[in-house]
């Protein structure tokens, strides 16, 4: 259930806000909040390096889960091309056009990136009710607040930090089929410069009866 929405490297004013150099690695610390219960987690993510996808040049980063994404930097951004997930042999392409950071860095621009709900669970204990394993999609708009922003975490305090929201929601059946349910998703991240994603918090709400509300919390513990 670890949630795999990284933005990728983009250079703005000489920063890199999400470094890809080969080697680097990351530390956080996850708390999960789904099904009314509260999960601590550790999550690790390195970059792997430079390879080629579909005869293109991206770049591989690996999460502790074994899943490996790649990505492409273009004139315009950074953008998702493909997922490897753990016990796979081949990489699968993304949807076209999975934009994660628009470039250059500026307050009010907006974008649109395809996640899955990943936090909204039933409530019941029935395997043709549970979200989960559906992995359905919703459609997130993210938009540029600020550049400037200062964030404390435990890995020390980063400035000059961008923080991006985006918003969306999804139709999701419930009641064994029998009815829809809307869920909102509302995402906040920050990148520091040089350094990448230093905190992400995010929530998946309904009010719906047949579903519990989810939502986490995830921020750097140490980086190399």
């Amino acid at each position: 259930m670890v949630l795999a929405l990284l933005v990728t490297a983009c250079t703005d004013a000489g920063h890199d806000y999400y470094p890809l150099g080969a080697g680097r690695g990351w530390q956080y610390r996850l708390e999960l909040r789904t099904l009314g219960e509260v999960h601590e987690h550790k999550l690790v993510v390195r970059n792997l390096g430079a390879g080629t996808f579909a005869g293109e040049r991206v770049h591989a980063r690996r999460e502790q889960t074994g899943d490996t994404r790649y990505y492409r930097r273009t004139a315009t951004g950074v953008v998702r091309v493909a997922t490897r997930v753990a016990g796979k042999l081949n990489a699968q392409a993304d949807p076209p056009g999975q934009l994660v950071l628009p470039l250059p860095a500026e307050i009010g621009r907006r974008w649109t990136l395809t996640s899955r709900l990943r936090l909204v669970e039933s409530r019941t204990f029935a395997r043709e009710d549970r979200l989960a394993p559906r992995h359905l999609p919703v459609d997130i708009d993210y938009t540029l607040e600020a550049l400037d922003d200062t964030v404390t975490v435990a890995a020390g305090t980063f400035a000059h930090c961008l923080r991006i929201r985006g918003a969306g929601t999804a139709a999701v059946p419930v009641d064994r089929g029998n009815a829809r349910a809307t869920v909102a998703v509302e995402h906040v991240e920050w990148y520091a410069p040089d350094v990448g994603l230093v905190k992400s918090v995010r929530h998946e709400t309904t009010d719906s009866v047949f579903l519990h509300n989810g939502d986490y919390r995830l921020e750097l513990e140490r980086y190399d």
